[in-house]
């Protein structure tokens, strides 16, 4: 095996680069591929094989992966003025599965109704629901709904009603590090 060296490295990076442009795509979704590279009159042979993380992409949390009721008739439109970009929406999509009793929530997104769901996870109670809809380069809140059904969900402030919801898309689907909102808080 030959080692070259940083000048002859460079003029096989601006060689592969030349193939990827023709090509218009990622090369290495096409296998292995063979570059003949010539280096100061020698011809060199070399192949490439596609790299992949071995990282496997997170699980989508389904309707089927925890116990899911339906929202019931007896429910509230919440004041939900959310715009989120192409990235944000799918790590969304990913939705939340509880692992454990400490996890309280169940979130999962439905792909036919666009819409994601907030359940309960020791009960399967839906207690909010958020439809969005693309607008733009990206995609805003169309609609949001709060459980009223007080066998379900006793809650009746709407203000920190909205302020979960943000709490729940923020910490539980996007990652980002807040404070579960108190009851004083407004929207």
């Amino acid at each position: 095996m030959t080692t070259l060296d940083a000048t002859a490295s460079e003029a096989l990076a601006s060689t592969i680069r030349s193939l990827q442009h023709e090509l218009g795509e990622d090369f290495t979704s096409l296998g292995e591929v063979r570059v003949l590279f010539e280096w100061q009159r020698q011809d060199y042979e070399i192949i490439l094989r596609p790299y992949f993380d071995e990282t496997p992409a997170p699980k989508r949390a389904t309707r089927k992966d925890h116990t899911s009721h339906p929202m019931p008739a007896s429910r509230e439109r919440l004041p939900l003025n959310l715009e989120f970009d192409s990235d944000q929406i799918e790590r969304m999509k990913v939705g939340f599965i509880p692992r454990d009793m400490d996890d309280r929530w169940f979130i999962y997104f439905d792909g036919r109704s666009k819409e994601f769901r907030f359940h309960r996870s020791w009960t399967g109670f839906c207690i909010f629901t958020v439809k969005i809809h693309r607008a733009g380069e990206g995609y805003r809140v169309a609609e949001a709904w709060v459980n009223r059904d007080t066998k379900q969900y006793t809650q009746w402030d709407t203000s920190h009603d909205v302020n979960v919801v943000i709490w729940l898309i923020e910490a539980l689907l996007l990652g980002q590090e807040r404070e579960f909102p108190s009851k004083l808080s407004a929207y």
